[in-house]
């Protein structure tokens, strides 16, 4: 069996993660959002937000004087990383993790960014494969047709999942975890909350 987990809002407390960066930045929780907002809009399928050019855009608008710092800031808060991945993920991919399974990693959005994030993650352990992509996650998932495997995908993001679906037809079970970003499209998939997931896989 092959497993492609989502990160962000998946195994990943994206959220409460982003409620610590305007500190780290040095910034008020209104500016951070406004500016992010601004640079950082939702595309088709997500946003594509990086911290690192987040400070550029707050120095070039006069909010904050020392980006150096703040990437440093930044710096540490990745150090700090674990304390953002779900309780029970663990749990979950220490199970899953069997020689006749595969784990892959599949985390959208910039690049450089995201590879900071899962650099020193612990449960980056388990994966056989990461895939970082700046593109579609369907696109990014098209080796599957190839394999012999029976796959899940777990992911959180209702217009993601439905491409998926339709790249990779009956290929895989795709499933929908509750979060912000699982109503973004009109669909009747089920959506599982974390705990369920725990139990389903």
């Amino acid at each position: 069996m092959i497993y492609v987990f989502d990160l962000d809002f998946t195994l990943f407390d994206t959220g409460k993660f982003l409620t610590c960066l305007p500190k780290a930045m040095g910034v008020a929780p209104c500016v951070f959002s406004a500016t992010r907002e601004k640079y950082f809009p939702e595309i088709l399928f997500s946003r594509q937000y990086s911290g690192y050019e987040h400070i550029n855009y707050l120095k070039k608008d006069g909010y904050i004087k020392d980006s150096a710092r703040a990437r440093k800031n930044i710096a540490a808060l990745f150090k700090t990383i674990d304390q953002y991945v779900y309780p029970g993920a663990d749990e979950l991919l220490k199970r899953l993790k069997k020689p006749e399974n595969r784990l892959v990693l599949l985390t959208f959005g910039n690049i450089r960014w995201q590879k900071a994030k899962t650099a020193n993650i612990r449960i980056r352990k388990y994966f056989n494969k990461i895939i970082w992509t700046d593109k579609r996650k369907d696109l990014a998932l098209a080796f599957l047709k190839k394999q012999k495997e029976p796959a899940f995908i777990i992911n959180d993001n209702a217009r993601e999942n439905l491409a998926i679906k339709k790249k990779l037809g009956g290929r895989a079970r795709v499933i929908l975890v509750k979060s912000s970003h699982s109503r973004n499209a009109k669909h009747n998939m089920k959506e599982y909350s974390f705990n369920q997931i725990l139990r389903i896989l």
